[in-house]
């Protein structure tokens, strides 16, 4: 169950994003993520937030009993807590002053976000590999390109920040979607 409502948040995440985007007429490639936060459909954009901190929740209710171990554990524990991050950042961008949504620290809470997943990536690598190879497979190419987009947001100009921003979130979306469907095929040990 816990598989199935993470991959409806995932897709109504990305359903809510992309109707965002088109009726704002956001440049999906020079604005951040956050200035979805404001204005008229600001209400949209949280929403879609706070769905996808749900589906961190619903994951990691489908993922505890798949396999054993304290680094499974941490990880699931660290997916959980990536999910209470993502709620903080929804806060964030709605309160805080328009100026901070720009420039070199605009991207923080983010920065927060994308290490606390990495590492849960990470740590869930060894049991997804035992429980499922193909799962392990798809985990690994997702936490490599994670850790290619680290050194790329140092060269990266400031008019590219909503392109870096959305290929960041798309690997995001795409390793919450194919755990949630890979579910069925993982181990359950208890």
């Amino acid at each position: 169950m816990g598989g199935k409502l993470a991959l409806f948040a995932v897709v109504g995440t990305l359903l809510i994003h992309v109707t965002g985007l088109s009726v704002t007429g956001l440049d999906p490639v020079a604005s951040p993520i956050s200035a979805l936060s404001r204005g008229s459909f600001a209400w949209y954009h949280t929403a879609g937030l706070l769905l996808f901190a749900g589906a961190h929740l619903a994951l990691a209710i489908g993922l505890r009993t798949r396999v054993s171990g304290w680094l499974w554990q941490g990880g699931i524990l660290l997916l959980i807590a990536g999910g209470c991050v993502l709620l903080y950042v929804a806060a964030f961008f709605v309160s805080a002053p328009a100026e901070s949504l720009v420039g070199p620290h605009a991207n923080d809470p983010l920065s927060v976000l994308a290490s606390v997943i990495g590492v849960s990536m990470a740590a869930l690598q060894r049991g997804l590999w035992r429980s499922s190879r193909p799962a392990g497979l798809f985990n690994l190419v997702c936490l490599i390109a994670w850790l290619l987009l680290i050194p790329l947001i140092l060269l990266l100009e400031e008019s590219w920040i909503g392109a870096y921003e959305r290929l960041v979130g798309t690997i995001y979306l795409v390793w919450m979607g194919g755990l949630s469907l890979a579910l069925p095929r993982l181990g359950n040990e208890q």
